[in-house]
């Protein structure tokens, strides 16, 4: 339906706005990544997914959603969690 494109759709603006974010937050401080990741969700502001999915930050750098853009799953013991579950 059209309201699953839309959620689809700002869920992937939410992803890459966050990947560039981050990409510019590592470029001014290269220090952040020994910083843990709830001082890096308090310098960007991450909005949540609109289908209550989970992002996820991959070691490639690529950012997934539980909902919308699943890991594979050889890789989801090496994610970084970058949301929180909202209920």
């Amino acid at each position: 339906t059209q309201i699953d494109r839309s959620r689809v759709s700002t869920c992937m603006m939410n992803r890459n706005a966050f990947k560039t974010d981050l990409t510019r937050l590592l470029i001014t401080n290269p220090d952040i990544m020994t910083m843990n990741m709830d001082i890096i969700r308090r310098r960007i502001n991450i909005p949540p997914c609109p289908g209550d999915g989970v992002y996820l930050r991959g070691q490639d750098g690529q950012v997934y959603c539980t909902q919308h853009f699943s890991p594979p799953a050889s890789q989801l013991q090496q994610m970084v969690q970058i949301t929180e579950v909202y209920e």
